[in-house]
């Protein structure tokens, strides 16, 4: 006569039904851990956003940080001297236009030009005085997006010059941006502009300097 082969020690009996819902319930905590920890992670974000609005910069402020951080690189064909204007739109706007304009004049004047048709440099020579025009505006690029916010910003070097009275004219080239529009920009009731990260505009620039430019990493 066999034993009850619980009684024997060589299994154990299987749980109850009550016990096995029990232990099911024991487990649903793991789930509520994963939310909390959702929820927390959203809260950071919802306090280094605060903290990073508190120190957000103002335009003028911003205006004062650039031409303390970049006043002038260096080139191949010497060094070039700048000058930052930052110009902030509070007031409406089209979706499509941006927020916050970085304008930036350069001297010597004639150097964007000679690159551009001019035979005094080599290829080599423009593609360095170029590298550097265009290295510093990524960089400006990249301080305004961390220290004035998630804002549509445009940037370029630009020089007013007095064409006819009263008529004044600009040269501008190696325009940014870094928002896109999304729709029809030629209808803005239809369009909607969506921010993001750093994005030449070559569109309405009076040079043409992508035959020198290096592509971004």
């Amino acid at each position: 006569m066999r034993g009850n082969r619980w009684a024997l020690g060589r299994h154990s009996p299987p749980p109850p039904a009550s016990a096995r819902l029990h232990r099911l319930r024991e487990r649903q905590p793991a789930k509520t851990k994963t939310k909390g920890l959702t929820m927390l992670k959203r809260t950071a974000r919802a306090i280094t956003a605060a903290i990073l609005a508190r120190f957000r910069m103002t335009g003028k402020e911003f205006v004062v940080y650039l031409n303390q951080r970049y006043p002038s690189f260096d080139t191949p064909a010497g060094t070039v001297s700048l000058k930052h204007e930052v110009d902030v739109n509070d007031g409406p706007l089209s979706v499509i236009s941006p927020e916050i304009c970085i304008y930036t004049s350069w001297e010597p004047l004639e150097l964007p030009y000679d690159v551009a048709y001019g035979l005094q440099y080599t290829e080599a020579q423009k593609k360095g005085i170029i590298k550097a025009f265009q290295a510093t505006q990524e960089q400006i690029c990249k301080d305004a997006i961390k220290l004035l916010g998630k804002r549509r910003i445009e940037g370029f070097y630009i020089y007013w010059h007095y064409h006819a009275k009263p008529v004044w004219d600009c040269t501008r080239f190696l325009t940014w941006r870094n928002f896109t529009i999304v729709g029809d920009w030629q209808k803005p009731e239809k369009a909607k502009a969506k921010i993001g990260g750093f994005k030449w505009d070559f569109f309405i620039d009076d040079y043409d300097f992508t035959q020198f430019m290096q592509p971004k990493p």
